[in-house]
C-alpha cells in the first residue's frame, strides 16, 4: 500500500523500491496473490519511470501469477496501462479482446460497476486499433456513462480523450 500511495504521490522511484521490498517479502512467504501485487506496482512505477520494457516485464509476470485475470473487485483506472501493455505487445489483437471481454462478463457479474467502465473504455480502444470504429464508439459511450455513474472523473476523461481519437479519425472534428 506505502508503494501504491507514493505512486500516487509521483515520486516513482520510491514506489519502485517499496515495491520491490514487496515483492521480495511475498516470494520469500511463497504467496503468489501477493507477488502478483507486487510485479503490478512494479509495472506501474516502471510505466511512469518511462522503463516500458522493464515494466511490461513486470506485467507478463504479474498476468503469469493472476493466471490471466485481472482483480475486478479493485479495477481502477491505471489498469489502461497495463492492458495497454498487451496490446502493444506481440500478443494477437483477438487474444486481447477476448480477454477483455471475459473480463468484462466477470465485472457484470461481480456487479462491479467501475471495473465494467474499465472493460467497456478498453474494449473500445482494442476495436478502434482493429479498425471496428461503430463497436469502438458504442463501447466507449457506455465507458463515459459508466464512470459517470460512480463518479470516476478520470476514467470518464480517458473516454472521451479516445472517443474524441476516434471521432477526429472519422472527420468528426466538431
Amino acid at each position: 500500500l506505502l508503494a501504491q500511495l507514493r505512486w500516487h504521490q509521483e515520486r516513482f522511484a520510491e514506489a519502485r523500491d517499496l515495491a520491490r521490498r514487496s515483492l521480495s517479502l511475498a516470494e520469500a512467504r511463497g504467496d503468489r496473490a501477493a507477488m502478483a501485487k507486487g510485479h503490478e506496482m512494479l509495472a506501474l512505477a516502471f510505466h511512469s519511470l518511462g522503463a516500458w520494457q522493464e515494466g511490461y516485464a513486470h506485467e507478463q509476470q504479474r498476468q503469469a501469477l493472476a493466471e490471466g485475470t485481472l482483480d475486478v473487485d479493485q479495477a481502477f483506472d491505471v489498469h489502461l496501462c497495463l492492458w495497454e501493455y498487451h496490446q502493444y505487445g506481440d500478443q494477437g489483437i483477438v487474444d486481447i479482446r477476448d480477454s477483455v471481454e471475459r473480463m468484462l462478463e466477470q465485472a457484470r457479474r461481480m456487479k462491479a460497476p467501475r471495473a465494467v467502465a474499465l472493460c467497456e473504455n478498453f474494449a473500445g480502444t482494442v476495436d478502434f486499433v482493429a479498425g471496428r470504429w461503430a463497436d469502438a464508439e458504442a463501447q466507449l459511450r457506455q465507458a463515459i456513462e459508466g464512470f459517470r455513474r460512480v463518479g470516476a472523473a478520470s476514467g470518464e476523461a480517458l473516454s472521451l480523450q479516445r472517443l474524441a481519437i476516434l471521432l477526429t479519425a472519422r472527420g468528426e472534428l466538431d
